[in-house]
């Protein structure tokens, strides 16, 4: 009929508007009651709404258990998930990762994961698991991918008063980032020249 609608109920509890679909994320795990009823323009509800049953099956339990919480570009980072089946003695879910944050459990499967991020900042992990009723469970940890200092070899050089010496300098960066040198401070006896071609006079 023209201008008609559904309301629904779940476990005789409270009408509300519904289409041809009804979430259920909020109902609690085990067997529940659905009844629909068709309302016409005049706000007519059928005395007897058509009924039936469903089963919201209980979840598996799922943990990203070791994983760093800090890494660097360009390192290899490992995670392990610990999951379990939604009750004591069934088969043992499968894990699925989303490793790179696009939302898809493509990156890896089985129990544990390895990422290489080359991006500073904030990585979310996740990691999925289903069980053999196709219930779902999902579960995430953060990472912080950090810049690390440039190192230089610490060079002894010995010279007379008043003679100029030329002294090497090696610095590396473990992130391959290009460096570039500048003057600190002066040695407590004497003054630094300017940084030319690897080495300070």
């Amino acid at each position: 009929e023209d201008g008609s609608s559904f309301r629904c109920s779940i476990d005789d509890g409270a009408w509300t508007d519904c289409t041809l679909s009804l979430p259920v994320a909020e109902v609690a795990v085990g067997e529940h009651t659905l009844a629909v009823q068709a309302v016409d323009a005049a706000d007519n509800a059928d005395p007897t709404p058509a009924t039936t049953t469903f089963r919201v099956p209980a979840k598996p339990t799922v943990s990203i258990s070791a994983g760093p919480t800090t890494g660097h570009r360009n390192e290899d980072l490992a995670f392990t998930a610990t999951a379990g089946p939604p009750s004591a003695g069934g088969p043992a879910p499968s894990l699925a990762w989303d490793l790179d944050g696009d939302g898809l459990f493509d990156d890896g499967t089985g129990t544990t994961a390895s990422a290489r991020y080359t991006v500073l900042g904030a990585k979310t992990v996740r990691v999925r698991a289903t069980d053999a009723g196709g219930g779902k469970a999902t579960a995430e940890h953060t990472v912080t991918i950090v810049n690390r200092a440039a190192t230089c070899a610490a060079v002894a050089r010995r010279t007379a008063v008043g003679v100029a010496v030329s002294v090497p300098l090696t610095c590396t960066d473990a992130d391959g980032d290009s460096l570039t040198l500048a003057k600190a401070s002066d040695p407590a006896h004497g003054t630094l020249g300017a940084i030319s071609g690897g080495a300070v006079t």
